[in-house]
Parts: structure tokens; C-alpha cells; sequence
């Protein structure tokens, strides 16, 4: 029997940036050892169990006696699809993916606090292996070079990468571990994200450390317009700010910035995408002392992979014309192409297939064996043709929407010491929400989601995701706070995912919001207001941290609230945003409204039973009121609300039964964007939740 991989069960077996020169076997070798009898490695082994067995199928229906017929009868249709492809190819270069080395360890290492080694002063740290994070039983964020030497990477156990060190320098060396500094590395990156936005305003930071930049409106003004840098830069923000504010810009800002003068030295001079990416790297060097590597292709998916190569502090550049292309994108492993995740390799290497080159060799086989939409991504990848690259005639309405936002969806997951506590799981999820909502509101125009996904990974490293879609799509907090508790409930209470019913141990949550649309899409007149309305206000004095604890105060106040009820935060209008604290598992409620706990479901302190029934009574009472008061009350609640009695002016507002009330009227509740208050002990009934899939094969 073949001996495991570690490369085929864990993502840190696989080769990074750094390691080429590194024994792979020997470190193979050290991390299955150290991994062997824990609950990740069964995880790993089981589920590697289930990739070995699927591609047996594959593998048997090669043998088929009809299966070569069927291969040869996809041969014409599969050209005739590459080449549409390849005529649809981009004629220049100009997109660039910016990829700081080892961001977060070289980050640490520009401080001066880090700069000898804390157990020898006569040694430079960077010199040393090192790493950030991964102290005791935690993960490795990263490590720099000189530690990739010894195999250690990202996602790998800190013990792990202490054995490979002190293993495989025979004991003369030992791995320095650094903590996280969350607030430099926020800082390097926006200063390395200021420099470039001169070139592309519209950039896509994908993570802290990444960026993808189109250079082709910046290169056409350098080249065919004659400015200098400086105007271009000018130029290329005020369209961005033309299309962002409603507000009109000065007649004078308007007219200096968009008829800038050439310079006059550099009018007759055309640059060159090379030379103007080394530029904004060197920039970028001066400015944050860490270095960056740059992939410059046709499109992301090959600039991406091209920005690996030359790395550290390099750049490479890959021609638009196809024949070269392929000469660079052949050569690579399959495994490099995004996409193309660790059980998929492992697929096509058993079908003899680890280049890319080879990859478009078979591409006919591929089209027989896998299903269409894996097939045809497949096919995309060994061409290294990016989905953006079609036509506006090839691509659907949903495509054409994604491609306007830049992604098809936003996630983010949280690893937690294993625990069944509830009340910590549903605090996690909250402050992952408005993580989410954070990064939604650093775009100019407000996005929207109507499906979401939660993520749990037991302590035994199963995982499951259920996904539900909202009635209507939102931003509102509150909205997405009382669907992602529906979802979880939901996965506590299926035997599928939870066998025992009682609560759940888990180690990492995760959120994530998909079909993500502008708000203009979706509510012409602006009515609802975004998530992140409360998160960043100028009048705050304070940005909610990551530990939100700092920002909860008692009230001072006095009148109608409750005993319980504290304060946590400003909104975005400067009015306070109240909450109550269970008194039975400690978890902040963030909606006064709620007469029992969202998590344990016990009541709240000092409200008596009498007084949920008397609540219910007034708002039977309130629903039966009539339109022209309801009007009133509600005329600050969005036109979105999906509701039993509506207006019929407003065109995107769900109802039964329609008047002809005015747009603003939505419905007769008293708050249309909070989430209903859960009476006590009321079951919560879930419908329509789906099972993401988790691989190629699902049947």
C-alpha cells in the first residue's frame, strides 16, 4: 500500500513560495508523524478515503468499452469552444496582482523591537527561521524565507514547524515565533494600498497583503494622451469620484483635473507596463520598508500565478499573445491555478495529468469524465482564460451583475478554542456579521445580500454549511443576525450534522453573504439604511474593535428601560444602540425588543411572564391600526419589507394585499428592518436551507 501524502490531506504538505529547495520528503515524513492519532489527521484520512474512491469511478468509467467513442464525439465541440476563446483573448497586458512577501512576518520585522534575536543580540531575526504565530497548539499565519527552507509554512501547527526546524538543522536552530499585530499590518496595507490606487482607484484588495489592479485606462492616458503620472493619477480619481458622489464637483477642481497639462518632458516619452510596475513597488518599498512581487498578464487568473515566480521582490510579465501565453501557462503545475484546491489536484494527477499542458491535451477527456460546470472551469483553467474575458453577449444577467461588484460573494470564518458554550458561538457569528458589513461598507456604493451561509467546523474537524435565501435582499443587521441564528438552530437540531441534538463543540464559525447586489438594484429610492450605518460615523469617538467588550458601557439613564438594559454604542445618527445581557449565559442582546435570550432562549430579567402576554396584546393591537397612522410610524423603514398589507407604488415591495397608500407606507409593524423578538420557548420552524456541496462529485 502506498504510504499518505501529506501534500494529498493537508493544505501546509504543499509547496509555498520559498520552498523549492526544500526536502520534501524529509518534511513529508515529519508531518504525518506529528499529525498521526489526532482528530485532524482522521478528518484528513477519511475525506481522503472519499477522494480515493471517486476517482476509481473516474477511472472506471475511462475503461468503459463506449467511453473512447464518446471522448473522440467531444473532440469538435471542445475546439470550437477553445477557440472562441482564444478570439476573445485581451490584446494587452495590463492587469496586475501586487503580493506582499511574507506581508505579515516582514510586517513585524520593519519594527525595531524585532530586529535581533531576543536569546543571541548579535544575530538579525531576519536572518533566523521565524514565523508569525503558531505558539503552542495555535496555526501559523506565516513565516519568511529562511523557515520555508525547513518546510514551514501558512496553516501549519506551530509544534509541527518547531519539529521541522530543530529536525532538519540537527538541532543548531530553533523557530522564533512573533505575535499578531493587527494594527500595523492594517497600516502597511493601506499605505501600500494608497500608492497604488495612483495607478488603479479601482482596485481589489483581495486580503491585507493583496491587490489586483487594471492598468489599461492608467497606461492609455500615459501613452496615447501624453500626461504625466501625476495628471493621469489626477485624471483616473476624479471619474472615480464623478461616479461615486452625487454631489457636483467645482466647475474650477473639475476643469484643472480633467485638462491637465503634459508634461512637457515626458508628453513624447510611452512608458512601459514593466517599468511602471517597478516603480509602484519601489514606491510601495520606500514608503512601508517591505518588498512585494507583481504578476503582470492578459487577465488575473495569469497574473496571479505570474506573481509567484520572481518572488521575493520580483515581477513577471506575460505577454498577450496566445503562443506565448501557453508557453508560460503550459509549464506550470496544476495545483497553481486558482481554483484548483488540493483534492481536485490530487483528481488529475491520478488521471496522469499535473501540467497544465497536459491539462489542454485532454481537455476532450475532462469534458467526458466531470460535470459541466466543473468541466467547463477545467477547460477555462488550461487556457488560462478568466470568466471576465467573455464578451458582454456571452455572459448571463447574474454574470454581468458579479462582474460589476468584482466578486460573486464575501466570507470569513473565525477559528475559536473548541468549546459548546452557545452563547460564544452566536457572539462569534455576530461579530463575524459585522465584519462582513465592514467590508461592504468600505465600497462606495452599497451592497446588498440575499443569501446566506454559515460555516461550523466541529472539534473533530468535520465541517458543515447550510445556507438559507433572505425574502428580500438586505444590509440590515439585524435582518442577517436573526437568519444566521435560524441556521444555526437548524444545524444543532439536524442529526446530520449534530447526532447527540445537545450542544455543539466547535472550532471554527464562519459567515458568508452571496448574491450580492448593489443597492441601487434593489431600492431606487434609497430607503434602507446599510449595515454598517452604527459601525463607522464620523461623530464617533470610537470604531467597534474586534473585541467589542471595550465599547459597552452601563447606561446612565433613566425612564421606561429596563434594569438590564446597557448601552453599546452610537449609531450612525448619533443615537445609542441598546442592548440587554442574559443573565443566564452572558450573551448580549443587541435588540431591546427581545423578552427572551436569542441563544439560551431563557427570559429576560425583570420582565414577568403577564408582561410577553400584555406585549403580544399590543402588537395585535398595533397591527390592526389603521394605514394613515402606520404611514407615520413607519415612514423612516425601507420600501424593500416584505409584508402582509403594502403599498402598491413601490415596485420591489413584496405583499398579499396591495393600496394605494403612498411608496414610503411599508407595512404595519412598528420596526420593518429588526428582527421579530423570539417569544420564550418558542421553536423556531425552518424551511428551504440547503447543503452546500462539498465537492466535484456530489451526486
Amino acid at each position: 500500500m502506498t504510504p499518505p501524502n501529506a501534500a494529498d490531506l493537508f493544505a501546509c504538505g504543499n509547496s509555498k513560495a520559498g520552498m523549492q529547495n526544500a526536502n520534501k520528503e524529509r518534511i513529508n515524513e515529519i508531518i504525518l508523524r506529528e499529525s498521526k492519532n489526532s482528530s485532524y489527521f482522521e478528518a484528513a484520512a477519511e475525506k481522503d478515503k472519499a477522494a480515493t474512491t471517486k476517482i476509481n469511478l473516474l477511472k472506471t468509467k475511462l475503461r468503459l468499452p463506449d467511453s473512447p467513442a464518446n471522448i473522440a464525439a467531444l473532440e469538435c465541440p471542445t475546439q470550437l469552444k477553445i477557440d472562441k476563446m482564444i478570439s476573445l483573448r485581451r490584446t494587452n497586458s495590463y492587469h496586475v496582482v501586487v503580493d506582499f512577501d511574507a506581508f505579515y512576518i516582514n510586517a513585524l520585522l520593519t519594527q525595531e523591537k524585532y530586529t535581533y534575536c531576543q536569546d543571541d543580540p548579535t544575530r538579525l531575526l531576519k536572518d533566523a527561521p521565524c514565523c508569525v504565530g503558531g505558539k503552542g497548539r495555535s496555526v501559523i499565519t506565516t513565516s519568511n524565507y529562511v523557515a520555508r527552507q525547513y518546510g514551514v509554512r501558512a496553516a501549519m501547527g506551530g509544534w509541527i514547524g518547531d519539529k521541522l526546524v530543530s529536525e532538519l538543522s540537527n538541532g543548531t536552530e530553533h523557530l522564533y515565533h512573533l505575535p499578531h499585530d493587527f494594527t500595523l499590518f492594517k497600516k502597511i496595507s493601506h499605505d501600500g494600498r494608497e500608492i497604488l490606487e495612483d495607478y488603479d482607484p479601482n482596485l481589489g484588495m483581495m486580503s491585507l497583503d493583496e491587490a489586483f489592479c487594471n492598468l489599461a485606462p492608467y497606461m492609455a492616458l500615459r501613452n496615447e494622451e501624453g500626461l504625466s503620472h501625476e495628471a493621469a493619477s489626477a485624471r483616473l480619481r476624479l471619474e472615480k469620484e464623478k461616479e461615486e458622489k452625487a454631489e457636483k464637483i467645482s466647475p474650477k477642481k473639475k476643469q484643472r483635473l480633467e485638462d491637465p497639462d503634459p508634461d512637457p518632458d515626458h508628453g513624447s516619452e510611452r512608458v512601459t507596463i514593466d517599468s511602471i510596475v517597478a516603480t509602484a513597488r519601489q514606491r510601495i518599498f520606500e514608503k512601508t520598508k517591505c518588498t512585494c512581487s507583481a504578476g503582470i498578464g492578459p487577465n488575473f487568473m495569469i497574473a496571479k500565478c505570474a506573481s509567484d515566480i520572481n518572488k521575493p521582490n520580483g515581477q513577471c510579465f506575460v505577454p498577450s499573445q496566445n503562443s506565448q501565453i501557453m508557453q508560460f501557462w503550459g509549464a506550470l503545475d496544476v495545483g497553481k491555478v486558482g481554483g484548483i484546491g488540493r483534492v481536485t489536484t490530487k483528481y488529475l494527477k491520478a488521471l496522469g495529468i499535473e501540467k497544465i499542458h497536459e491539462l489542454y491535451s485532454n481537455a476532450a477527456t475532462i469534458q467526458f469524465l466531470f460535470k459541466p460546470a466543473t468541466a467547463s472551469f477545467l477547460l477555462r483553467a488550461s487556457l488560462g482564460f478568466d470568466d471576465y474575458e467573455r464578451g458582454s453577449e456571452e455572459r448571463s444577467e447574474e454574470e454581468k451583475r458579479q462582474a460589476d461588484i468584482g466578486r460573486k460573494s464575501i466570507s470569513c470564518e473565525t477559528t475559536i478554542s473548541p468549546t459548546t458554550n452557545e452563547a460564544t458561538h452566536y457572539d462569534t457569528l455576530r461579530r463575524i456579521v459585522l465584519s462582513l458589513a465592514e467590508q461592504i461598507s468600505a465600497r462606495d456604493k452599497p451592497i446588498m445580500t440575499k443569501l446566506v451561509t454559515v460555516r461550523l467546523k466541529f472539534s473533530t474537524f468535520n465541517k458543515f454549511s447550510r445556507q438559507a435565501t433572505l425574502d428580500v435582499p438586505t444590509n440590515d443587521e439585524n435582518v442577517i443576525n436573526s437568519k444566521v441564528l435560524e441556521l444555526y438552530r437548524a444545524m444543532k437540531s439536524d442529526k446530520g450534522v449534530n447526532p447527540t441534538g445537545g450542544s455543539m463543540n466547535l472550532r471554527l464559525v464562519g459567515v458568508a453573504f452571496g448574491k450580492l447586489g448593489r443597492t441601487s438594484e434593489i431600492n431606487q429610492d434609497g430607503a434602507q439604511n446599510p449595515i454598517t450605518g452604527w459601525l463607522i460615523d464620523t461623530n464617533r469617538s470610537k470604531v467597534l474593535e474586534e473585541d467589542d467588550h471595550d465599547v459597552i458601557t452601563q447606561s446612565q439613564e433613566s425612564g421606561d428601560e429596563s434594569d438590564d438594559c446597557i448601552v453599546l454604542g452610537v449609531g450612525g445618527g448619533g443615537e445609542e444602540q441598546k442592548g440587554w445581557q442574559c443573565t443566564v449565559c452572558s450573551f448580549r442582546n443587541h435588540n431591546i425588543d427581545y423578552l427572551s435570550c436569542e441563544v439560551c432562549q431563557s427570559m429576560r430579567e425583570n420582565v414577568r411572564p403577564q408582561e410577553i402576554s400584555d406585549e403580544r396584546s399590543k402588537k395585535k393591537s398595533s397591527s390592526s391600526s389603521s394605514s394613515s397612522s402606520s404611514s407615520s410610524s413607519s415612514s423612516s423603514s425601507s420600501s424593500n419589507t416584505s409584508s402582509n398589507t403594502s403599498s402598491n407604488t413601490s415596485s420591489n415591495t413584496s405583499s398579499n394585499t396591495s393600496s394605494n397608500t403612498s411608496s414610503n407606507t411599508s407595512s404595519n409593524t412598528s420596526s420593518t428592518f429588526r428582527s421579530t423578538p423570539l417569544p420564550v420557548k418558542q421553536t423556531t420552524t425552518w424551511s428551504n436551507v440547503k447543503t452546500k456541496k462539498q465537492s466535484f462529485f456530489n451526486k
